[in-house]
């Protein structure tokens, strides 16, 4: 069955829920041209490093946040999906390096960082407390630490209409 919708923000028709959204780096490696990039690091579909204004070094690992939708129907309902990126100290980002090189480590991790994104539906999720945890053959989950920032109360789990809303708000974020 297809989840159709109308949009209340546009009065479009929509089908499919919107479920899943990802940044392709952290908000960081977005703040530096071309040139900089180049000379401060690098950032592939998983891992990112790169020096910060001072020479610091600051490495970064892809992953996803997967909220849980309580009353999800279908399967393909059962997470809300958010791809993003989180910091580590070096040796946790050297571990996690390790530990997906070998994709054996089913007792690694977890390891702490910051989120590395903002989620523009949400108040700033820049810097929110994460743990990041090792999944084998999967990018890693993310998880957010408790805590009252609104996408910290969404990661026990969400109804079907919150994430509708959340998606309705992802699609019209450059509106705002």
């Amino acid at each position: 069955m297809t989840y159709a919708w109308t949009c209340s923000r546009c009065g479009e028709a929509h089908e499919g829920l919107p479920l899943s959204w990802a940044f392709d780096a952290p908000i960081y490696w977005h703040w530096l041209d071309e040139a900089e990039r180049k000379q401060r690091g690098f950032c592939d579909a998983d891992f990112c490093s790169m020096t910060d204004d001072d020479g610091e070094p600051a490495r970064f690992v892809r992953g996803t946040i997967e909220i849980p939708i309580v009353d999800a129907i279908e399967p393909e309902e059962e997470s809300f999906v958010i791809g993003v990126w989180a910091s580590l100290s070096e040796a946790s980002f050297d571990e996690v390096v390790d530990v997906q090189e070998r994709d054996d480590g089913n007792e690694a991790g977890p390891w702490f960082g910051w989120l590395s994104n903002r989620i523009p539906v949400y108040p700033d999720t820049l810097n929110l407390p994460t743990n990041v945890h090792y999944r084998p053959g999967l990018r890693p989950i993310i998880e957010i630490r408790p805590g009252e920032h609104p996408l910290a109360q969404d990661a026990s789990g969400i109804t079907l209409a919150h994430a509708r809303k959340l998606g309705e708000r992802w699609y019209h974020a450059s509106d705002a």
